[in-house]
């Protein structure tokens, strides 16, 4: 398999949130992608950061998505930016999030973003270099505790999802999980 040793533990991955979803029950899972909550103001402000931040990826993918040059990168690309966004923020945000909340808002948020954050270098970082590092650990808690702020704020994972799935396709994430791209060197 090579470079794509990445895909079978990405199955795994995605099969394995799936099953403690449908163990919450779906409809309850399905509830936390319904529309914002709260005020419009503040609905719409943190529906809007949490897109506004996967949007900062924009730099790494205009300066490398010339590396999308063959039939299966840009199909890895495009399955794992629009598939991978739903697994993870079902499961970081939402169920992790709703499941500690009993420990206070910030407790549960630092918990789900430390979480998140730890994730990629233990379970991508076998694959990927990049997410290996200090600097990718540091971003993914802050789009974390961004995204985090923004579900419990709206008590909606729809706007989390897009800036999930921006800052999957933007960020080229498929092509960092292949070693072609290192969003941590300027």
């Amino acid at each position: 398999m090579g470079v794509w040793a990445w895909v079978p533990t990405m199955l795994v991955f995605w099969l394995a949130i799936f099953l403690l979803l449908r163990h919450e029950g779906l409809a309850h899972s399905r509830r936390r992608f319904g529309p914002a909550a709260g005020s419009r103001l503040n609905a719409g402000f943190w529906s809007t950061l949490a897109v506004l931040v996967g949007l900062l990826s924009l730099p790494g993918f205009l300066r490398h998505a010339g590396l999308l040059d063959s039939t299966s990168l840009v199909l890895a690309w495009l399955v794992f930016a629009l598939v991978n966004p739903w697994f993870e923020e079902a499961y970081w945000r939402g169920l992790l999030m709703d499941r500690s909340c009993a420990w206070g808002w910030w407790p549960s948020l630092l918990w789900s973003s430390a979480a998140f954050a730890l994730s990629h270098p233990l379970i991508w970082g076998i694959h990927s270099l990049p997410l290996r590092k200090p600097e990718a650990l540091a971003a993914l808690f802050f789009v974390g505790l961004v995204w985090g702020l923004a579900y419990q704020r709206t008590h909606s994972l729809r706007w989390c999802v897009l800036g999930h799935l921006l800052a999957n396709g933007l960020g080229l994430s498929a092509l960092v999980l292949l070693n072609l791209v290192d969003p941590t060197q300027r």
